[in-house]
This record gives C-alpha cells, sequence and structure tokens, in this order.
C-alpha cells in the first residue's frame, strides 16, 4: 500500500488488530499499535478495545489490565458494550449483505427484541450514532468551553428515554467530569475552525442513514422505542470517531458496516427500506 502511497489510517489499523487478536496473535496487535503511533497515526478506544479483548481472551490477565489503564490515561471510556455491538454487526456482514436482510431474518425467526440479536444490537449502534448527531449539532450552535450542557441536551434526547432513574442520576453526574471544549478538541489534534467542518459532515452523514434505520424499523412495524433495562450505549468514548464524505444517494439497499460506527454514517449509500 505504502509503494503505492496509499498510507493506512485508523479504521485499517483496527480492522488489522483486531483480526490478529481474534487469532489469538495479541502480541504482533501490541506491535501493530507501536507501528501506528510512529507513523503518526494515533490510537483511538477502539484499538485498545479490540487489544485488551485479544488479552483477556488469551487469559493474560495483567496486560490486559495495563491497557485498560492505559486507554484511561489518554483520555479514552473502556466500554466493551458498544465494542461488542459493532463486533456483532461486522461478523454478521459476512453472510448477511443488507440491513433489510437482517432484520428480515430475525423476523423470520422471532427473535428481533431478542437479547443478543442482530436487529437489537443494531439499534442500539443507532441511538450511538444518534447521541454524537445530537452532541455535534449542540456543540456547532452553542458557545463557551463547556461541554456538559450539549451532552445534557443530547442525553436528555436519545438515551434519557430509555434509561430508568439511577442511570439518569449517574449521567447528570458524570457530566460534571466531562472535558472542556478545548481539551477535547486538543485530544482531537483540531482546532476550533477544522472541528466544526468535521462535525458538520458527520451530522450531514449521519442524519440519512439513521432516517434509513429507523424506517426500516418502522415499516415493518417494528418500532424504535426500545427500553433495555439497566444496560446502556455509554457516550463519552464515541468521541474518538473519524469523520469522512457524505453519503451518496443510491437506489441499493444499505449494506451492513464492516468498520467503525462512523463508517456506518460516513461511507454506506441510503434508500428508502421497502
Amino acid at each position: 500500500m505504502e509503494r503505492e502511497k496509499c498510507y493506512p489510517d485508523i479504521v485499517m489499523f483496527n480492522v488489522l488488530i483486531s483480526g490478529l487478536c481474534k487469532q489469538r496473535r495479541v502480541r504482533e496487535g501490541i506491535e501493530l499499535l507501536k507501528v501506528m503511533k510512529l507513523k503518526g497515526c494515533y490510537p483511538n478506544s477502539g484499538s485498545y478495545q479490540a487489544l485488551v479483548y485479544g488479552l483477556v481472551e488469551s487469559k493474560i490477565f495483567v496486560e490486559a489490565k495495563d491497557f485498560m489503564f492505559m486507554m484511561v490515561s489518554e483520555g479514552f471510556c473502556p466500554s466493551f458494550l458498544s465494542y461488542k455491538l459493532v463486533e456483532d454487526l461486522t461478523g454478521a456482514s459476512a453472510s448477511i449483505s443488507t440491513l433489510q436482510l437482517l432484520v428480515e431474518e430475525d423476523v423470520r425467526g422471532d427473535r428481533v427484541r431478542a437479547g443478543g440479536s442482530h436487529s437489537r444490537n443494531l439499534l442500539r449502534v443507532l441511538r450511538g450514532l444518534d447521541m454524537v448527531r445530537v452532541l455535534f449539532e449542540q456543540i456547532l450552535v452553542s458557545e463557551g468551553n463547556s461541554l456538559r450542557d450539549p451532552a445534557s441536551v443530547a442525553y436528555t434526547k436519545v438515551f434519557a428515554p430509555y434509561h430508568g432513574w439511577a442511570i439518569r442520576k449517574a449521567v447528570s453526574a458524570g457530566l460534571f467530569t466531562l472535558p472542556s471544549k478545548s481539551q477535547l478538541l486538543k485530544k482531537l489534534n483540531e482546532d476550533e475552525a477544522s472541528a466544526k467542518i468535521q462535525m458538520q459532515k458527520y451530522v450531514t452523514s449521519a442524519a440519512p442513514v439513521i432516517h434509513y434505520v429507523e424506517e426500516l424499523f418502522i415499516s415493518r412495524e417494528l418500532g424504535i422505542d426500545w427500553h433495555y433495562g439497566s444496560q446502556k450505549l455509554p457516550f463519552r468514548n464515541l468521541f474518538d470517531a473519524s469523520m469522512s464524505r457524505t453519503p451518496e444517494l443510491s437506489a441499493a439497499p444499505l449494506p451492513l458496516p464492516r468498520s467503525s460506527l462512523v463508517e456506518a454514517a460516513s461511507s454506506l449509500p441510503v434508500s428508502s427500506p421497502t
């Protein structure tokens, strides 16, 4: 790739690290993480979570703990729930070509709302995308250096209706631990002007994908207002997502996401569900 002046990005590195870890080649995954840094491609939470999960699966618990602490020290919030949701959909994409087929298979098997079903995981990932979309919208229109109000509005709109009192209180307390806007931009290696461009790209890209998947459920009378009990999709670790281009309109069914959350929002064709 590099000989052709085509350089790997964070998504490519994460796919390789995840693949190595699945094959119990965690040491090679760790070495690849070092190569990432040397090439100026900074790891995100997905990079670390793949390694931590691989180390745990290989029963290398001490190093798994060390990587957890490394994640926290670099400002990332470990979330195996979000990691496993995306892993489930990525695995499903090997045998199911579109989101329509994915939902239809769960409908035929009468398992749409069953715990761990692909459809259920898809809806939860969708809420994560929507949380980031609303958060970025609020940051774009807000003034000042605090992220507390934008995050509060986004959480209240997207997740709060599905959480009980205890979780809502815990999130309210957690809002006080969020970094400032300037701290976040520094962590992302962005200035305010460039960050606004990237956030607007995400908002523009995510909106039609979110609408498409919601219509996919609504058109089949499955609804989207599902409650998940005490589990939730944490939002802070979604800050590290990378944005790219706006999806083009197409008549093709929406294919399954094959990499990160934002890949689903930034690179997939969109059409009206049938």
